[in-house]
């Protein structure tokens, strides 16, 4: 029978990967953030800025379930 102990295990063991996809999300982001400075402005800031709120949106959802 699952406990609270193996539920905050599973989720343990789940909020580590996800925070080492978020950093390497984050650095995609700046590279794309690069790339448009150096393209000429040929990509659309207003998605970068998007994808930045919803990345973080998701570190606060791992702050809770912490």
């Amino acid at each position: 029978m699952a406990t609270i102990k193996t539920a905050v295990s599973l989720y343990d063991g789940v909020t580590g990967p996800l925070r080492s996809m978020a950093r390497v999300l984050d650095s995609v982001i700046g590279t794309f953030e690069d790339l448009e400075t150096a393209s000429g402005n040929g990509l659309d800031p207003a998605q970068f800025a998007s994808a930045r709120a919803e990345l973080s949106k998701m570190s606060g959802h791992l702050e809770t379930i912490e």
